[in-house]
């Protein structure tokens, strides 16, 4: 879906159930294991999350989070990699707990709408249907 700005972003469902779940706290840490354009990590931060960590698989969602999440840029990390890897990612920060962990699994509407991606049966595009562009072979 895109904005009055014309800048595409993807509206995450069911953020209060969300927040009241994880129930963020003051000084809690949380990690975002798909941040897409950060819709639930501003849901979290919102609610007084101190420090989220967000990691998403496709890089070209992340310049869009950064921007959803510029009020809380000092108590944001954006991490470009697999959710696979978060035990590697967390020793990395010295970080041996967090207070919660969500993971959003499957497409978003970001992936949906945007030309070339491939994944849309909307489009005449090339078949690619890659999370991360930038590896392995594409679908077609």
């Amino acid at each position: 879906m895109f904005t009055d700005s014309g800048r595409l972003v993807h509206e995450p469902v069911m953020t209060a159930e969300l927040v009241a779940m994880l129930e963020p706290n003051v000084g809690g840490q949380f990690l975002d294991c798909t941040v897409g354009t950060g819709g639930h990590a501003r849901a979290l931060l919102e609610a007084g999350a101190e420090r989220v960590i967000g990691i998403d698989r496709d890089r070209e969602v992340l310049p869009l989070a950064a921007a959803t999440l510029t009020p809380w840029a000092e108590h944001v990390e954006l991490i470009h990699s697999d959710f696979r890897q978060v035990d590697l990612l967390l020793d990395e920060r010295q970080l041996m707990t967090v207070d919660g962990a969500l993971a959003d699994l499957g497409m978003s509407s970001v992936q949906l709408e945007s030309e070339g991606r491939g994944f849309s049966f909307r489009r005449d595009d090339p078949l690619d249907m890659r999370m991360d562009r930038s590896s392995g072979p594409t679908a077609e």
